[in-house]
């Protein structure tokens, strides 16, 4: 992804922040998963060129939300979408620039024009096509006539004034110079930022799906392991046990995190407490529940600790006696 984007941003954060806005581990996977099936109906990449930091910057999405430029870009989109509605051979959402020039470079790659086939094209006359560069031409005067539309050159103008007051945005608005297809997207760049990914996904799909693959299968194994955790039984659970059994409280005691201890990902036991008054019972914290109980019962529950410590010591002694037996 860093040679697909050519950011220098820490990219498994900005892919999780871009489709579940956390950023931890976990939700680096789950945002892959959660366009996996639009990333394979997907039929190409057609932002897989952008440079990511050209446009994800801090000062320049800070200056997208400004007013004055946020109406400059509003108001060249609407007139945009004019002209593609009125366009001969474009179709707003359908057919668009990118969609033409991946249709002559296809063709071509694929030896369509060399075997001496033609295209035709329906509009007011019926235009016949037989070069890959005939295809091209009449893309790019169909995009000229759109791009050089007065209306269209004044908004980008506005656009332009914009982004000449700092150096990020100058070079931003180079960029989009170079890319003028770039700025319909622009109203809602959360949604383009999206677009993107998806299109550096498709780029590299091969990889993207293996990588899934390998996260779910260790995803399905972690799951069985975990409830196989959760059956064992501990040695901390031996002495809740004995505890529950030998002394008459109103709580019981649970091991509230026993998975992740057996796992080694916490050291500590959590004690979970459920206060009991008559025929009503409630989970409680620790603090609440000393407030509540007698000098008695709080003696019962030192007791648990030094259970606890009983119980530790006849582990180790356990493994040792049997490390010096073998």
């Amino acid at each position: 992804m860093k040679k697909q984007s050519g950011s220098k941003k820490q990219l498994d954060k900005e892919i999780a922040r871009a489709f579940t806005k956390s950023d931890d581990d976990e939700s680096f996977y789950q945002a892959l998963e959660r366009v996996s099936v639009e990333v394979k109906d997907q039929p190409d990449a057609p932002f897989a060129h952008v440079r990511y930091d050209a446009i994800f910057d801090d000062r320049i999405l800070e200056a997208l939300k400004t007013p004055a430029l946020a109406a400059a870009i509003h108001d060249y989109i609407l007139r945009y979408n004019e002209l593609l509605d009125a366009s001969t051979y474009f179709k707003k959402g359908v057919f668009e620039y990118y969609n033409a020039g991946q249709v002559a470079r296809n063709l071509a790659s694929n030896g369509f024009f060399d075997a001496n086939h033609s295209l035709t094209l329906h509009a007011t006359t019926r235009t016949e096509i037989t070069t890959q560069r005939e295809l091209e031409n009449l893309i790019s005067q169909e995009l000229d006539h759109i791009t050089n539309d007065p209306q269209l050159k004044t908004s980008f103008g506005q656009i332009k004034t914009q982004l000449e007051k700092h150096a990020k945005l100058r070079a931003f608005q180079q960029y989009l110079c170079n890319d003028e297809q770039l700025l319909p997207h622009l109203e809602n760049v959360d949604l383009l930022k999206e677009k993107i990914w998806k299109s550096y996904f498709k780029a590299n799909q091969s990889l993207y799906d293996e990588l899934l693959s390998q996260y779910r299968k260790v995803k399905s194994r972690l799951k069985e392991i975990e409830q196989a955790a959760r059956s064992e039984s501990t040695f901390w659970e031996a002495a809740i046990d004995l505890f529950n059994e030998r002394f008459i409280v109103p709580f019981k005691l649970e091991a509230k995190n026993k998975a992740a201890v057996v796992f080694g990902h916490d050291s500590v036991l959590d004690l979970g407490y459920t206060f009991s008054d008559g025929a009503e019972s409630v989970s409680v914290e620790r603090e609440e529940l000393m407030k509540s109980l007698s000098q008695g019962e709080r003696k019962a529950l030192y007791i648990l600790n030094i259970i606890f410590e009983i119980e530790v010591r006849r582990q180790a002694s356990s493994r040792l006696y049997l490390s010096w037996m073998t």
